[in-house]
C-alpha cells in the first residue's frame, strides 16, 4: 500500500514544528476486489422490491430496503475481512441493530396499515385510567384500608406511538394471528440486544454480539415476511 506524506510547519511558536500526517486509502484494486466481494452475491433490487411488497408506504419501503442492504453489505465485509473479537463485534453490532429496526418499522407499518381497526389494535393503542368527577359533600371523608376515596369516573386515551412498548406489539401481532409465536419472541430478542447500544444496559444484561446473532436476525426476516404475506393473502380484513 502506498502512502502520501505532507508536511507543514507553523509559526506560531520559532521553537515548535507541528507536523501533520495525511495517508492514502487502500491501493485501487485492493479497494475493487474487496468491494466487489461485498456485491457480488447480492441480489437484484427487483428482489428487494419482491420482499417487501406488502409496505404500502413507498418512502418507508425505500428505507428498509436500503437498510436491509447496509446490513448485508456490512456482513459481506466482515467476511472479506475475516474479523474476529472486537472488529466482529462491532460488524455484528451494526447488523443486528439493523435489522431490530426493519423489524420495527414493518410491525409498526403493519398495525397501522391493515389492522388499525382490529379490536387488539384499539386496545394496544389506548389506556383507561380514573379521573376525579365530582368531589364528597362538606366535612364529608370517605376512606377505603385508611386511603382517601375520591369520586372518579373512567377514561380512555389514546396512546401516541413511543408510548406503547415495542414488545406488546409484537404479542399483539402474535395474538391476532400475523406471525407466530416463535419468530414473535425471536423478534423481541433481537430488539433488547438493539437496546444494548446503550452501554449500561449491555453491561447489566452482559450483552456480546457475535455472528450468530447476527444470522439469526437475518435468516428470520423471511420467515418473518413470509408470516405477514401469508397472513395477509389468506385473511380477508374488515374490521
Amino acid at each position: 500500500m502506498q502512502s502520501l506524506r505532507c508536511t507543514s510547519v507553523g509559526d506560531t511558536d520559532s521553537s515548535e514544528t507541528i507536523r501533520k500526517e495525511t495517508f492514502m486509502p487502500l491501493d485501487q484494486g485492493v479497494i475493487e476486489q474487496v468491494l466487489a466481494y461485498c456485491e457480488r452475491d447480492l441480489p437484484a433490487d427487483t428482489k428487494y422490491q419482491e420482499k417487501f411488497n406488502f409496505i404500502n408506504d413507498e418512502d418507508l419501503k425505500r428505507t428498509i430496503i436500503e437498510e436491509f442492504k447496509a446490513a448485508r453489505y456490512i456482513y459481506k465485509l466482515q467476511e472479506a475481512l475475516h474479523v474476529q473479537d472486537l472488529r466482529l463485534h462491532a460488524h455484528s453490532k451494526f447488523q443486528v441493530v439493523q435489522y431490530a429496526a426493519i423489524y420495527e418499522a414493518t410491525i409498526i407499518h403493519i398495525l397501522n396499515e391493515y389492522f388499525y381497526a382490529h379490536p387488539e389494535v384499539r386496545r394496544l393503542y389506548s389506556r383507561k385510567r380514573y379521573v376525579s368527577a365530582a368531589s364528597w359533600p362538606n366535612n364529608l371523608t370517605v376512606e377505603a384500608d385508611s386511603e382517601p376515596v375520591y369520586l372518579c369516573h373512567k377514561k380512555t386515551d389514546t396512546l401516541k406511538e413511543p408510548e406503547v412498548k415495542f414488545s406488546d406489539k409484537v404479542d399483539t401481532c402474535v395474538k391476532i394471528g400475523i406471525i407466530s409465536e416463535e419468530i414473535g419472541e425471536e423478534i423481541k430478542d433481537f430488539y433488547n440486544y438493539r437496546n444494548s447500544v446503550h452501554l449500561e444496559s449491555a453491561l447489566r444484561q452482559n450483552v456480546k454480539f457475535d455472528v450468530d446473532i447476527a444470522r439469526r436476525a437475518f435468516w428470520r426476516i423471511d420467515g418473518f415476511v413470509g408470516e405477514i404475506k401469508d397472513f395477509l393473502s389468506n385473511n380477508q380484513i374488515e374490521y
